[in-house]
């Protein structure tokens, strides 16, 4: 079996929280790798609309939406216990995920990550 692990690095965007309010992700580098994912990985949502979507910059300042064409999959309200993941290509140097939040009072649990593969050297 290949060993998956020492071709991929994982970096969180949105931390695992209660989310009661639009949750800004913190950005992830994507330099010196040629693919990436993101991934939705929430536990329990009680209330609100919680959707997220995938932003990138050239300089870690300046942020736009990535389009639906550069998005391999669809990203869904998040809800209890439904893991979404994404492919995604963008020629930037970061990306980070946002969740917007609408009508929360108690929130959801969730996490937001991303995974960096095809490193031009191995992340070990």
């Amino acid at each position: 079996m290949i060993d998956l692990e020492s071709k991929l690095d994982v970096v969180q965007s949105i931390k695992p929280a209660a989310v009661t309010a639009t949750a800004t992700g913190a950005s992830v580098d994507l330099r010196r790798y040629a693919s990436a994912m993101v991934v939705i990985n929430p536990g329990t949502v009680t209330d609100g609309t919680h959707t997220p979507k995938v932003q990138d910059s050239p300089d870690d300042s300046t942020w736009t939406d990535l389009p639906a064409s550069k998005i391999n999959g669809t990203l869904a309200a998040i809800a209890t216990d439904t893991v979404q993941k994404v492919g995604i290509r963008t020629s930037e140097n970061y990306v980070r995920v946002v969740s917007t939040v609408a009508g929360a009072t108690t929130g959801g649990v969730y996490s937001a990550s991303v995974v960096r593969g095809n490193a031009e050297q191995s992340p070990l």
